[in-house]
């Protein structure tokens, strides 16, 4: 299990809670905090319907590793 800090960087970024970013995503809290501390990974669709929402590329769910993910200009759709 390697936790996705990206993810918690771009919530923290939107000054979100879990809360607010699983109702955005539509999603349950249990299961963002799942993907959020790596406890558990998208499927191929549902990563792609998350990265559309969230304006990041789909792959990123899948990478063990995140190094130089620039957040600039990248809005969660609320």
């Amino acid at each position: 299990m390697q936790e996705r800090l990206w993810l918690k960087e771009y919530r923290r970024l939107h000054n979100l809670s879990q809360d607010q970013m699983a109702n955005i995503l539509d999603i349950p809290k249990s299961t963002y905090t799942s993907y959020e501390s790596g406890w558990r990974t998208p499927n191929v669709d549902k990563a792609k319907d998350l990265s559309l929402k969230m304006g990041v590329e789909w792959t990123i769910f899948f990478e063990k590793e995140v190094r130089d993910l620039s957040m600039s200009g990248k809005k969660v759709n609320h």
